[in-house]
């Protein structure tokens, strides 16, 4: 394979060489490139498996870490939410008796216990269909959004659509990856080889 992509590359090379000391210096040199190539491909390869081993041993340490520490957390964490609710089976009934005027907080000595309503509430909404016919029914047309936006997609899979609009523009990046032998994979996008569509 190496001597076809030799053969392919240099072509254009042994065309304009006029000598055969030129034929000869051209074929040398890019016999060169792809030793030095091949060598950088080695070498990505042999870091890219010493990182995979190295993070492969520290997850699993990490993970033995993690089981301990549940196993441990797991008791006191049980027990805080018990503490909690039976903290709220006794204090939510008697509130009101227990704050202070005009105030969401219970002072202790050990600490307070503090209630806040949210600025704002949580809107569930059932059914979405029914809920803006009511609403618009009602004339809060402000309730009631109409989104129109590009769809990316639709256009991904179809880019003939967006020639000529000069507001929507795309690209398809470009990635480089190295494939050694032994190793891990290495690919990266390049944004400067990038493809203009």
């Amino acid at each position: 394979m190496a001597l076809v992509f030799n053969y392919v590359l240099s072509q254009g090379v042994f065309a304009m060489a006029t000598t055969r000391q030129q034929v000869e210096k051209a074929f040398s040199r890019i016999a060169g490139m792809l030793k030095r190539l091949a060598k950088y491909v080695e070498e990505i390869g042999k870091e890219g498996e010493a990182i995979r081993t190295i993070k492969k041993e520290y997850d699993k340490q990490i993970t033995q870490l993690r089981k301990e520490g549940q196993s441990k957390v797991s008791p006191h964490e049980k027990r805080r939410e018990k503490l909690f609710n039976d903290l709220l089976r006794l204090a939510l009934p008697n509130w009101k008796g227990l704050v202070n005027k005009g105030k969401e907080t219970i002072e202790l000595s050990t600490g307070t216990i503090q209630s806040r309503l949210a600025a704002l509430p949580k809107v569930t909404v059932l059914d979405e269909e029914k809920a803006v016919k009511a609403l618009l029914r009602k004339g809060f047309r402000d309730c009631v959004r109409v989104i129109k936006e590009v769809d990316k997609e639709m256009i991904q899979k179809k880019p003939d659509v967006a020639k000529g609009i000069r507001w929507i523009s795309m690209e398809r990046s470009r990635t480089l990856t190295v494939k050694p032998i032994k190793g891990v994979v290495l690919a990266r996008s390049l944004e400067k080889m990038s493809e203009k569509i």
